[in-house]
């Protein structure tokens, strides 16, 4: 790439205090006391929930006076229905603190109902293409925690859905969306099979092509998406190679972010 001239005004928005490293997932109970969450919800789907890692730390937050539900997203891409049922569960439980635990549809989903908590009717009143109402910033916490490599969902104010009227994919993005927290624990990607795999390897570099390539584009974008394009041409080879290598496993989800 020739070098800019000129570097002119721009601005990113980079809030998320991020943890990442094996391990890194450790650190959920400790973040939940900080913050003093009595009352949390665990947003994941079915077959997450069960790994090994998921499960032991689930019954840690379970000691003590912690109120703890769980909310499984259903199967396939979030849309605004599913969205508004979550968001529904959130209102009735209203926690002190969020955790999604999974791939770009439950944190998705998670964001979505963290957002109607503060904001009333639909997720559709807040969706684009349209006239979306402004998205108010709410007061509960939320931490993200990736099973995946690709979307990026863990780190963004984006909540990504189809319109099942409509058949088209619809968004409601803010900064208010974003994550208080991620934890990015790549030992959580281990078991992705091959084809999702490649599918989100896929995803996390075509959107860091697009950072470096698009109208709105800024150096610290160019900086991290020209990260994410070296780091996924080496690892993602590897991680089909080799499913359990954790080091390129570990690459892959420092590409996704």
């Amino acid at each position: 790439l020739a070098p800019e001239a000129h570097v002119g005004a721009f601005n990113n928005l980079l809030p998320v205090n991020i943890s990442f490293g094996v391990g890194s997932l450790d650190k959920l109970v400790e973040i939940i006391d900080q913050e003093s969450a009595s009352r949390i919800i665990i947003v994941s789907d079915a077959i997450i929930i069960e790994l090994p890692p998921v499960a032991e730390i689930l019954a840690r937050l379970r000691t003590g006076d912690r109120e703890v539900h769980v909310v499984l997203v259903p199967a396939g891409e979030p849309t605004i229905d599913t969205v508004d049922q979550i968001g529904a569960q959130f209102r009735d439980i209203q926690p002190d603190l969020v955790v999604a635990i999974g791939g770009g549809s439950v944190l998705d989903s998670a964001k979505g109902g963290r957002l109607l908590l503060a904001n009333e009717g639909s997720i559709r009143t807040y969706s684009w293409p349209g006239t979306p109402a402004p998205i108010v910033a709410g007061t509960t916490r939320l931490v993200t925690i990736p099973t995946t490599s690709g979307t990026g969902s863990e780190v963004t104010g984006g909540v990504v859905m189809t319109d099942p009227d409509t058949g088209m994919k619809v968004a409601a993005p803010s900064p208010n969306n974003r994550a208080n927290y991620c934890l990015v624990d790549p030992r959580l990607t281990v078991a992705l099979p091959p084809g999702p795999t490649l599918w989100g390897g896929l995803d996390a570099l075509g959107q860091a092509i697009g950072s470096v390539v698009c109208a709105a584009n800024t150096p610290v974008g160019d900086a991290l998406g020209l990260e994410s394009i070296r780091l996924t041409t080496a690892a993602l080879p590897a991680v089909l190679a080799d499913p359990s290598d954790l080091d390129a496993r570990s690459s892959m989800s420092c590409a996704a972010l």
